[in-house]
């Protein structure tokens, strides 16, 4: 799995969290969810969200199953409603921004090396930026072949970076509730034929203060098997792995050589934080 974990320190980064994954296999698929994974984690240990993602959705989505039981479809309590449209907004955005950066490993595949998230008012005033680079993938690989062992190892990849040292000292303080902007970052790309629906558009590159607060989480993909997917596919119960559908066509691109082309993509959708409302101290969200 994650044979490595060690703290290192670079110019302008305050901290390198560096990961080598051997056994788990790292095509694009399963790097775009590492990646969601770490951003629903962010939200919440960086006070954006007041409690845990998978909390959030499952609020969300059991008031939405009340409303569409009850026909007023209103509540009376204007305070409780207007908490829901912020919390519902927050809910639907890192939904949209999970679902667009799957999209996107699946089209550009190798080509895609950081993934960055800027907390702040705006991009340009961040307060904290966390940064994955993804210095290799696995090539010649099947997503759907490796979809239900990675999906019962990825648990243990995102233990080594929540459990590491920088990463729970970091937690330990506060963050004021802000915004959170995402940029992609891809090397070897020109014409990028950016589809219409797609959230990511072409931005001018991240340029960051190197008194930000910045932290990276490099992922290093060791090569252990050879020809493992050769003319070889396998099938699994879907019900058992990971929902791919975006990533099992994968753009299998080679590598950008050196001195290529970057290309750096904003998402349209970015994710305002917000706290928990209280009324007669209760959670406005028991209430709801």
């Amino acid at each position: 799995m994650t044979t490595s974990n060690k703290l290192t320190n670079q110019s302008g980064v305050n901290s390198v969290i560096n990961l080598t994954l051997s056994d788990f296999i790292l095509t694009p698929g399963s790097c775009a969810l590492l990646v969601n994974e770490v951003m629903k984690n962010l939200l919440y240990h960086r006070s954006q969200i007041p409690y845990p993602y998978a909390w959030l959705k499952n609020i969300i989505n059991k008031k939405r199953r009340n409303l569409e039981d009850d026909d007023s479809k209103n509540t009376s309590n204007f305070t409780l409603s207007r908490h829901y449209q912020v919390v519902s907004t927050v809910y639907d955005s890192t939904e949209t921004v999970m679902a667009n950066i799957i999209k996107v490993f699946a089209c550009y595949g190798f080509k895609l090396k950081e993934v960055v998230f800027v907390i702040g008012v705006t991009p340009l005033c961040p307060k904290e930026v966390f940064t994955i680079k993804i210095s290799s993938m696995a090539h010649d690989h099947i997503e759907r072949n490796h979809a239900a062992e990675n999906s019962k190892k990825q648990p243990k990849v995102l233990r080594t970076i929540f459990l590491d040292n920088h990463w729970m000292n970091l937690i330990e303080n506060s963050l004021p509730c802000s915004n959170m902007y995402i940029f992609l970052k891809l090397t070897g790309t020109k014409d990028l034929g950016i589809k219409e629906d797609s959230i990511f558009i072409p931005s001018k590159p991240l340029s960051l203060s190197p008194s930000v607060k910045h932290t990276v989480i490099s992922l290093n993909y060791v090569k252990t098997q050879l020809l493992c997917c050769d003319n070889l596919e396998i099938f699994k119960d879907s019900n058992n792995v990971y929902c791919l559908k975006e990533v099992d066509h994968v753009n299998v691109n080679q590598p950008a050589t050196l001195g290529s082309t970057d290309v750096w993509l904003q998402s349209k959708t970015s994710i305002k934080g917000f706290k928990d409302c209280f009324i007669n101290k209760v959670s406005a969200n028991e209430l709801w």
